[in-house]
């Protein structure tokens, strides 16, 4: 499905279906990471933030498909701390449907 963060899809006339969206929420529990001192540590944190974005994305990807939905658009990331080691992630949009182009002598 295609998402995009523009309000548009060039050559797309658009039907608005409504609002979709999807959350994940990650942490990490081992002692090490209560007190992230180093670059392995960093990397661990962004993967954890990497799996918790695509997650919420197919979760609100998943929504909107539900509706019937062609595409998403106007998609935002929002990103919480929940606590150390912890965040949640949030994935928001609005789903559309292509509307198909009038054939000559259609009625709509």
């Amino acid at each position: 499905m295609l998402m995009v963060s523009t309000d548009y899809i060039p050559g797309q006339e658009l039907e608005l279906l409504g609002l979709v969206g999807g959350s994940a929420n990650r942490c990490q529990f081992t002692e090490q990471d209560w007190a992230p001192t180093g670059r392995r540590e960093a990397i661990r944190y962004t993967e954890m933030m990497d799996e918790a974005r695509e997650l919420a994305a197919q979760r609100m990807e998943q929504q909107a498909a539900e509706l019937g939905a062609d595409a998403v658009i106007c998609v935002q990331y929002s990103f919480a701390s929940i606590m150390k080691g912890g965040a949640l992630v949030m994935a928001y949009g609005t789903a559309v449907r292509f509307k198909q182009a009038q054939q000559e002598g259609e009625v709509l």
